[in-house]
């Protein structure tokens, strides 16, 4: 994800260069941007190679231990009321074949709390 793609999954937005768009999920960003207000508390984020969820959240996916037997997380902090997980220990390994095998099991696995696709999409 370069840059742009960044700044559009941090604030939602539409960023395009020369009418491209930048994020390398668009269903995904599209989806979150149809619930913004209800992000956090009804739906999450889609899980990304670091992500931060309450403990709430984490619980109603089967709790801490099913999402590391799951996901297999390299890194899991707790962090007062909420849960950071991170798919391998560097962010040079972000985009490797295993973070990205990771990080589609981690969207099976939330996809009960994610925005649900639109009709006709």
């Amino acid at each position: 994800m370069n840059d742009l793609g960044v700044a559009a999954e941090v604030g939602l937005g539409g960023y395009s260069l020369n009418g491209v768009p930048q994020h390398p999920l668009p269903d995904e960003l599209e989806r979150m941007r149809a619930v913004e207000g209800d992000l956090g508390t009804k739906y999450v984020r889609f899980p990304r190679w670091g992500t931060l969820y309450s403990r709430p959240q984490v619980d109603a996916v089967g709790g801490v231990q099913r999402i590391v037997e799951v996901v297999g997380p390299a890194v899991v902090r707790e962090l007062g009321d909420a849960i950071y997980f991170q798919l391998t220990e560097s962010v040079a390994t972000a985009e490797s074949a295993e973070a990205l095998a990771m990080q589609k099991a981690f969207v099976a696995l939330v996809a009960p709390l994610l925005p649900a696709r639109r009709a006709g999409t």
